[in-house]
């Protein structure tokens, strides 16, 4: 999948057992996948398309972010 300048490539897993949000790992990091973009616009399209957010957003002029999970309960998260 191509977005602007992202470009994410996925692949299946052999064993479906072993398909986990690592978000959701004991001692983990709270996102799966991390993006930096511009994330006040990105934010706007979010809210618009009526996406929850599950943290943040932290807006400020050094360094913001955001993070929404997807349905299958990985967490995304956007910074810059």
């Amino acid at each position: 999948m191509n977005r602007d300048s992202v470009t994410f490539i996925l692949h299946p897993a052999k064993n479906p057992d072993d398909v986990k949000p690592f978000s959701s790992v004991d001692g983990g990091l709270y996102f799966d996948v991390f993006c930096y973009t511009d994330v006040r616009s990105q934010l706007e399209e979010f809210r618009t398309k009526g996406i929850d957010i599950v943290k943040g957003p932290d807006l400020n002029d050094f360094f913001s972010e955001f993070t929404f999970q997807d349905i299958d309960g990985y967490r995304i998260s956007f910074g810059g």
